[in-house]
């Protein structure tokens, strides 16, 4: 009856039935008509009158059985008891409809945006537990198309303003919708058995955290000799002098007594010929005549060695070590951090946060059984600011979708799978200037593993999958003849260390004052002497290594194994590239595509639980904070910009009025104090959350301003009530 509002349609005369098939011929509208059809005359009756007389047999037809046994899980009665008691709650409103003009309420109401049988209230979606419904499903419940193909209802659920997403990761709505004919009951049929339904676990604060590791406050910062031996000292000392002669003589001048502007200068031309023995020969324009430098290339050395120790000052290796289990933690921001257990072995994984590195610790420590819970459920309860109270950790997850091949778990945080975002929570009680917010969910983290993987080495797909695995059938022949060769060439420089260090002269090979030198230690300087042949190098190669350079045989039977090498290295160059170009990260999921994503959906949630707990606000940790924290760049981004900017279009969506910004906040029930993102939950956000927010983001079509007894502007058509998104 709904569809018939406007609708005319022609019946003959002379039937056994008044509703039969429609005559084709006739003038349609509003007047009554009269045709013809074979003979006999017809007259227009309004569709509206046939559907309504359909519409009166269906509570004979679900006495008969015509309809299926009565149940809330057989569509066809549920379908058809739904479409009666809409039509029939449709006459009070035809009443007024035929002694007055029709109010877009009126039309709306016919058109299924509301239920006239509860006094004519817009029906609320299908909301769930977590306070979100799929836009997807509410947009086909309403579209009045009953029949089409499916590239249709894919352009009139995405004109009404559902997400490509939501179809994407819907399971099966692809596959429906690529179908040549199709229905609007099947599709939302589908949508109602299929929608993408989102889970959440949540996670409590114990009396403590869990037993926990017994790592000291603070972490033990190495020398650069305890960090990585006197043989990396050595090298990178001689590294310097070669290659920054510049520095090291700077460094010289500070560190040697007396030396003088011209000792200075003498050194680093010395360095830049690499010929430092020309300093102590009394012969040469080079010669430093100074009793207080009395070893002057040993003063070079040591100074080299200091510039090592200051340039390592910049970034040190720290340490934690637990003597209750026997855990280990070193490294340093710049260079990642190592985890050992008590065996020495090491955890695999990438790691650049010292915080980061201690949780994976204590993750591996209690799947281990090594140490163990004290009674509670979270895990992350110290990385947080002072105060407050209720710490809860809560995880978004979606358990189903469509595309997917495994479910997605960040070792060291959390167990459960398909984690699209995680936020870690208190209760606080702030003021905001001078005004007192009062009761506020507080956001110490809200983060996505999986959305994070993801951007940083990039989302896979099928198509993925099946480029990598080609790719490693190219390389591996390529790959197993490069590694044979070079074998081949590490055999040649360890016979080559091996006769160098026969030659324990005096005069030694790039130290001449060093008796107890070893060629052997110096593998990077030997490789470096076999694989440049050219007149250049040869004239920078200090005298002692032209004197005692070994046969040439060496040296040619290593230039044609790194002939060959380079040959094989030249054609797998390519391939490695493009398989370092793949992404290799998370599989690709509803939300974690980027930032925006999985904060809105992140917001979203926060929101309905403050209002569900009668939060005043809801308000979210700086990125400076998270920085020191985390030692993560991006993370100041993400909380200074990407959450105001999308918590700012979920709060307005819900309540223009409602503010969302930036603001100072003194925290009355601990230590957060400073700048910080604020929504502030207003009456009508609160109204607004509690009817429901898409899952997935939709545009918000305003109603127009009229009431069902009149008008403050023109009737909208259902076509642009339609476009509007109203119906």
């Amino acid at each position: 009856m709904v569809d018939g509002l406007l609708n005319m349609r022609s019946r003959p005369y002379l039937s056994e039935n008044l509703f039969d098939i429609p005559v084709d011929e006739g003038t349609r509208g509003m007047i009554l008509p009269v045709g013809k059809r074979g003979g006999q005359r017809s007259v227009a009756f309004p569709q509206m009158a046939l559907d309504a007389y359909q519409s009166l047999l269906t509570p004979y037809k679900a006495y008969s059985g015509e309809l299926g046994m009565p149940s809330v899980d057989n569509p066809a009665f549920t379908d058809a008891a739904t479409r009666f008691s809409v039509d029939f709650g449709l006459l009070p409103a035809l009443g007024t409809a035929a002694i007055a003009k029709q109010s877009p309420n009126v039309l709306r109401m016919g058109l299924g945006g509301a239920d006239t049988v509860s006094g004519g209230a817009v029906r609320g979606p299908e909301v769930d537990e977590l306070g979100f419904y799929s836009q997807a499903l509410e947009t086909a419940k309403n579209l009045q198309q009953a029949k089409g193909t499916g590239e249709q209802f894919r352009k009139m659920l995405l004109s009404a303003g559902v997400k490509p997403d939501e179809i994407k990761f819907t399971p099966e709505l692809e596959g429906l919708l690529s179908q040549p004919k199709i229905t609007r009951d099947e599709v939302v049929g589908l949508l109602q058995e299929n929608r993408i339904r989102p889970e959440q676990t949540v996670y409590t604060a114990p009396e403590k955290s869990s037993e926990g590791m017994s790592f000291p406050a603070q972490a033990e910062q190495l020398d650069v000799y305890d960090a990585y031996g006197r043989d990396y000292v050595a090298d990178e000392a001689q590294y310097l002098m070669e290659d920054m002669s510049e520095d090291v003589a700077e460094a010289f001048g500070r560190t040697a007594l007396n030396a003088t502007e011209v000792d200075i200068a003498k050194v680093q031309k010395a360095l830049e010929e690499r010929n430092l023995i020309a300093l102590v020969d009394r012969d040469s324009e080079l010669f430093i005549d100074n009793e207080d430098i009395t070893d002057v290339i040993g003063a070079i050395e040591d100074a080299a060695e200091t510039l090592v120790s200051e340039r390592y000052s910049y970034d040190p290796v720290l340490r934690l070590s637990d003597p209750d289990s026997g855990y280990e933690i070193v490294g340093s921001d710049d260079t990642g951090y190592i985890i050992r257990n008590e065996e020495g072995n090491e955890l695999r994984g990438e790691r650049y946060s010292l915080a980061e590195a201690r949780i994976e610790a204590e993750t591996d420590a209690m799947d281990r059984g090594i140490i163990g819970f004290g009674g509670g459920e979270t895990r992350f309860m110290e990385y947080t600011e002072g105060g407050g109270d209720n710490y809860r950790e809560m995880l978004l997850q979606v358990p189903e979708y469509a595309g997917q091949k495994e479910g997605f778990v960040y070792s060291g945080h959390f167990d459960e799978p398909n984690i699209v975002v995680h936020a870690r929570t208190k209760d606080r009680s702030f003021g905001v200037g001078d005004k007192a917010e009062g009761n506020a969910l507080y956001v110490e983290e809200m983060q996505s593993d999986w959305g994070q993987k993801g951007r940083q080495k990039g989302f896979v797909t099928g198509e993925t999958r099946d480029r990598y695995k080609e790719i490693e059938r190219e390389l591996k022949p390529l790959q197993d003849d490069i590694v044979k060769l070079s074998r081949e060439s590490d055999d040649l420089i360890e016979m080559l260390a091996e006769d160098m260090a026969e030659f324990n002269t005096p005069k030694g090979f790039f130290n001449p004052l060093n008796p107890d030198f070893k060629y052997k230690a110096n593998r990077g300087r030997i490789y470096r002497v076999l694989s440049d042949g050219s007149e250049v190098a040869e004239q920078g190669r200090s005298q002692v290594e032209r004197d005692y350079l070994p046969s040439s045989q060496y040296g040619e039977d290593y230039k044609e194994i790194m002939s060959e090498i380079n040959k094989m290295n030249a054609e797998a160059t390519p391939l490695r590239k493009e398989l370092s170009d793949l992404p290799s990260g998370a599989e690709v999921a509803p939300f974690v595509g980027n930032s925006e994503k999985f904060a809105e959906v992140g917001i979203k949630r926060l929101i309905n639980q403050a209002v569900k707990e009668n939060k005043n606000s809801v308000v979210f940790s700086s990125g400076d904070v998270q920085y020191d924290r985390w030692n993560e760049e991006g993370l100041q981004t993400f909380y200074d910009k990407i959450i105001p900017k999308v918590g700012a279009k979920v709060a307005k969506r819900l309540d223009p009025d409602a503010y969302a910004g930036v603001k100072f906040v003194e925290d009355a029930t601990g230590d957060v104090s400073g700048d910080r993102f604020v929504i502030k939950i207003t009456p009508k956000m609160r109204e607004k959350a509690l009817e429901g927010q898409p899952l997935f983001n939709a545009p918000v079509a305003p109603l127009p301003a009229t009431s069902l007894l009149g008008e403050d502007k023109p009737a909208m058509s259902p076509e642009q009530m339609y476009q509007a998104g109203i119906i």
